[in-house]
């Protein structure tokens, strides 16, 4: 196997990573060895995101792993090509890491090179990648094949997804194992990667020229990208880990790691809180190889040389050192020490976003250890216990919490571990996740983990796994663009497609115009809060209105702004309002008693009318009538029988 190859990142031997060597880079930004041995720093990793070897100019530091043994393993996905006959088949491919990994899916369409330009085959020149209209027309997904060369991975596959393409397989340009594609901690290279949404992977040279012969004889190539059998699923719990670090001044790489860590961490709570995962952070770390009591290992390492990561801006002299990045590191594996020895290892995520917010090296507190003690301190974990735990950082002797670092991060050889030598990287069930490392993007690769009847609900919530208003994705971008005009450049995200939508930012608020045009203005005390025993305060998230004392503030939908109430009439009030609300319920009450009794007397007496002209036997009489004994019938002077109930005349 090779290492992880691409835009920004290195290659290295079979078995044993690279040491002690300085790089240099091709057109792509992939590191080539020289024959420099003693400048520069161990070339597999830097224990940064920065993804870059640290080339030291004044000085010379050999920064070393521990233990090493196992090759940076890859990802490897398969290609099923079921079209033609003389190609039909099953191929590895590597997974890139960066773009959509579709984990636990597959991919079925049809592979093509781009349409015959001139260097249109290695898709460094948007305009000149154009999809053929016989791949348009099969009403499959589009595979494009590029050729590796020229420009970055992440610049093909990009311009690929621009032209219509629904993955990207980069065939590599010389006869060698497969390699990981990786990404670059740049500016512009980070701006490719937030945007790209769609599978790339990397084929070997030796398939790339049959898959291309067997498009020029036969028109078309039919293949499926598999992804099942990425990571297994041996029970019903998920393990996995995230290799992060404290340094947050490392570009792209550093805004993402940061980003996601604060974005995922209800989500890895949750999953940790409910049985369903169980999660381990991690922290890259390496030896002096230097004396211990160098100026560049006091400088970057702790205990005499023992744990070290490189200086944070290269600067021995000035600003953070590695020590710092060390120390800060050690802190949040004993955070998560103590709080997974109390049943509680989800504080571990309260404990890092807000050390991210509050301690940043932007915010002048990474290294103050007042600043991290108070965030321990605010979550809820025990500081003695963590500082037992850190130990004295000077003193010549080994910490335990480091060393299982040191022996997680470069297994022993037979180990089913890969090597950890890129930053962040994050291990599923002991596979190496690859892809964008964004929430959504890591929640389906976690998902497709369990076992079928073991998946959380939250697998199945649309919302979690698009997130789209994560800052970079989709939907953060194109609210933030404001291309309707309307202000409303907050971001929402929603349960059904495209999964947000646009709103009007905190502080303001939609308002109609008389053309129906909605624009989001934001209130001001000239329009709002003008009751005269209200104060109104404009701040940076719209006003506030507060009443003096002795009223209440209220606000009332239909004038749209808040008025002040006097509570002690308003209480009165109540009590009154409340009082006569309970005699109309009982006088209503009273009332259809009285109707009801009303009504059944009157039957009865109906009844005992019209008994007297027809028999009645009949009917029943109804529960509760009056009843009343018999009547003789009286006759009149003239004969005539009459009811009792009829009045005599005399002028009968």
């Amino acid at each position: 196997h090779g290492a992880a190859a691409g835009d920004n990142t290195r290659r290295t031997p079979r078995r044993a990573m690279m040491i002690g060597r300085a790089t240099t880079r091709d057109d792509e930004g992939v590191a080539r060895r020289t024959s420099s041995r003693r400048d520069g720093v161990l070339g597999c990793a830097r224990a940064t995101m920065t993804m870059t070897l640290i080339i030291i100019s004044s000085f010379f530091l050999a920064l070393v792993p521990a233990t090493y043994a196992n090759g940076f393993k890859i990802e490897v996905a398969k290609l099923k090509i079921n079209t033609p006959e003389n190609v039909r088949g099953t191929y590895d491919v590597a997974i890139a890491n960066f773009g959509r990994t579709l984990y636990g899916g597959s991919l079925t369409g049809t592979l093509t090179y781009p349409a015959n330009t001139a260097n249109s085959r290695q898709g460094c020149d948007a305009s000149a990648v154009a999809i053929p209209d016989s791949a348009r027309q099969s009403r499959g997904a589009v595979i494009l094949m590029l050729d590796r060369g020229s420009c970055a991975f992440t610049m093909k596959v990009w311009n690929a997804q621009l032209a219509g393409a629904d993955a990207v397989i980069i065939v590599d340009d010389r006869d060698e194992d497969l390699v990981t594609m990786d990404s670059g901690a740049d500016a512009d290279t980070g701006s490719y990667v937030s945007n790209i949404t769609i599978p790339a992977v990397l084929a070997r040279m030796v398939d790339g020229n049959s898959f291309d012969q067997a498009i020029t004889n036969y028109g078309h190539v039919v293949g499926t990208l598999d992804w099942h059998d990425v990571l297994p699923h041996p029970d019903s719990r998920v393990e996995w880990e995230l290799w992060s670090e404290s340094n947050d001044e490392c570009g792209y790489k550093c805004e993402q790691q940061n980003a996601f860590i604060v974005d995922f961490a209800p989500i890895a709570k949750q999953l940790e809180q409910d049985g369903y995962t169980q999660f381990t952070p991690h922290y890259i770390t390496w030896m002096c190889a230097q004396n211990p009591d160098s100026r560049e290992c006091k400088a970057q390492c702790i205990n005499r040389g023992r744990y070290c990561a490189p200086d944070p801006d290269d600067d021995l002299s000035h600003g953070y050192s590695g020590a710092d990045v060390v120390i800060d590191n050690l802190r949040a594996l004993c955070v998560f020490d103590a709080a997974n020895k109390t049943g509680t290892p989800w504080l571990w995520w309260d404990f890092v976003s807000q050390f991210t917010s509050a301690c940043s090296m932007d915010s002048g507190r990474f290294a103050a250890k007042s600043c991290a003690e108070d965030v321990v301190r605010k979550v809820g974990v025990d500081l003695a216990k963590v500082n037992a735990c850190i130990g004295d950082t000077n003193a010549d002797i080994t910490n335990s919490i480091l060393e299982a670092q040191i022996s997680a991060q470069s297994p022993p050889p037979g180990s089913s571990r890969p090597d950890v030598r890129l930053l962040p990287t994050i291990l599923i069930n002991e596979e190496r996740y690859s892809g964008k490392v964004a929430r959504g993007d890591v929640l389906s690769a976690i998902c497709s983990g369990f076992e079928s009847h073991s998946i959380p609900t939250m697998c199945n919530d649309a919302g979690l796994m698009h997130a789209m208003c994560v800052r970079g994705q989709d939907g953060d971008r194109a609210c933030a663009a404001n291309s309707n005009g309307d202000d409303k450049t907050a971001c929402q995200e929603t349960s059904t497609y495209p999964w947000y939508e646009c709103v009007c930012p905190t502080g303001t608020k939609p308002v109609v115009d008389n053309s129906g045009k909605s624009t989001c203005v934001k209130p001001t005390c000239k329009s709002k809060c003008l009751d005269p025993n209200a104060k109104c305060t404009e701040t940076t998230e719209g006003l506030t209105c507060v009443c003096k004392s002795g009223y209440v503030t209220n606000y009332m939908p239909d004038v749209d702004d808040w008025v002040c109430l006097n509570q002690k009439r308003g209480g009165a009030g109540l009590v009154l309002t409340s009082v006569l609300m309970s005699l109309l319920v009982l006088v209503a009450v009273a009332y259809a008693f009285y109707q009801y009794r009303a009504r059944r007397f009157m039957d009865a007496e109906i009844r005992n009318i019209m008994s007297q002209y027809m028999p009645l036997d009949q009917e029943p009489m109804d529960d509760g009538a009056y009843e009343q004994p018999p009547r003789t019938p009286r006759e009149d002077p003239h004969g005539r029988i009459l009811p009792m109930s009829v009045p005599l005349s005399d002028k009968f």
